[in-house]
């Protein structure tokens, strides 16, 4: 593990570079000469020495005024997000495709930002810069490096950076710090994550030393559209009209789903280990229930709301999976299996019609039920998520909505971290109904 002093030491040392560039937005490269950054290598250490909130604040301007983020972000991670999304490239279209790739690749910038902005301002309150020198610079046309030369309590450090323009912006695309480069910092700190190609959320929920990852919030889909990198499950299900749609609450979108004899299961794959983060939670609301619903027998099978656990499979390709429901009529907590080939466990989380109308927060043991379920602990790479509203053996009709997915650690569960992320879906308004009967 790359300890995350060194990160920080890095991002001190990339922000102080991107400061000794005279004129952000300038194109001239003779505006880089040696007299422009040794004066703006005193104005550095000057702001350094000022209070913390200045500090603070200058350091934050600069990350957001002079880092490529972007290139940096592509640099050190793209591969990993293209290799982690590779089971979907043979369901999508290359549109389609690179729509997700830059999707997660959004998301993985944004928590990369300030993972920088962390680091640089924790080593920033633990350490000293005594001086910082210009050692030399070279431009020649839409590339440059500068290399300094930084005094810390603790020593003296060799900084690196890598300069790039974009149109008529300078911005610092890479850093090497003592002769290591930034990007292979990260890269080597969170290595576990990108050799095992969990899901970029995985990725992110790390970036930020969160105790949860969000699976799915239902992002990224304009309102009426079925959910980017959600599809059909099974193949016999692939020309029937689908009854699944994006639609909002208040500014929060959410799938809504509808069924009077479809019977189609979403799926999507989703990577991360239930041993590290085995409680999920999510929010769903029924506005139909299927008259008669009972998940133990066949002509009855039929909920309301279903989350699939896709947790690995078996030598034969079939899935082991948990499935979570709102049933119509057994009681919360049943646990149970039809008694035929292949069949999924299921899990009663929420019965009948109390809460009919209302969003409810949901809370799962994964490694718990897996245990009780399909026995032993799970497979530390789980396959994906599946969402299904049925009505079709009870030949009525149901309705529902699902929110935000996660998955947190045990340790935030013990720690009361865990709080209700649903409440405030009951106190808007919907603005998008659900597909019509």
């Amino acid at each position: 593990m790359v300890p995350r002093l060194t990160l920080g030491l890095g991002c001190a040392g990339m922000m102080l570079a991107l400061s000794l560039v005279p004129g952000y937005g300038t194109p001239r490269d003779s505006q880089l000469n040696g007299e422009s950054l040794r004066q703006a290598a005193r104005q550095v250490t000057a702001s350094l020495a000022a209070p913390d909130s200045v500090r603070q604040a200058e350091l934050q301007r600069l990350l957001a005024d002079w880092m490529d983020t972007d290139s940096f972000t592509r640099a050190t991670f793209d591969r990993y997000i293209q290799r982690s999304l590779d089971d979907y490239s043979k369901a999508l279209s290359r549109d389609e495709m690179e729509a997700l790739v830059h999707h997660h690749r959004q998301r993985v910038q944004a928590a990369v930002e300030e993972r920088l902005e962390r680091d640089l301002l924790d080593w920033a309150d633990t350490r000293n810069i005594g001086a910082v020198h210009v050692v030399s610079h070279r431009v020649q046309d839409d590339t440059g490096e500068m290399e300094l030369l930084i005094l810390t309590e603790d020593g003296q450090h060799g900084i690196r950076g890598h300069l790039a323009r974009q149109e008529d912006r300078w911005g610092i695309v890479e850093l090497e710090l003592d002769g290591d480069k930034l990007s292979d910092l990260y890269r080597a700190r969170f290595h576990r994550i990108l050799d095992r190609r969990y899901s970029p959320p995985v990725l992110v929920a790390h970036l930020l030393d969160r105790p949860y990852v969000v699976l799915e919030d239902f992002t990224g889909t304009p309102v009426g559209d079925l959910p980017l990198n959600w599809g059909v499950w099974r193949d016999r299900d692939q020309k029937k009209p689908l009854t699944y749609r994006i639609a909002t609450q208040g500014d929060r979108p959410y799938l809504a789903a509808a069924d009077s004899g479809q019977a189609i299961i979403l799926g999507k794959f989703a990577h991360w280990n239930p041993r590290e983060y085995p409680i999920m939670t999510w929010c769903w609301r029924t506005d139909a229930l299927p008259d008669g619903g009972d998940e133990s027998r066949t002509e009855t099978n039929d909920s309301a709301a279903g989350l699939y656990v896709l947790f690995s499979q078996n030598w034969l390709g079939v899935p082991r999976q948990v499935k979570y429901v709102w049933s119509t009529t057994l009681p919360v907590g049943t646990i149970g299996r039809r008694n035929l080939l292949f069949r999924p466990w299921y899990i009663v989380m929420e019965s009948g019609y109390d809460n009919v109308g209302r969003w409810t927060f949901e809370k799962a043991d994964l490694e718990d039920h897996h245990a009780r379920t399909i026995g032993g602990e799970p497979a530390t790479r789980t396959t994906g998520l599946g969402i299904l509203t049925d009505a079709s053996n009870t030949g009525t009709y149901a309705e529902a909505g699902y929110g935000e997915i996660r998955v947190w650690t045990r340790q935030a569960l013990e720690d009361g971290l865990i709080t209700d992320h649903c409440s405030h879906l009951n106190e808007s308004t919907r603005t998008a109904c659900a597909p019509g009967k």
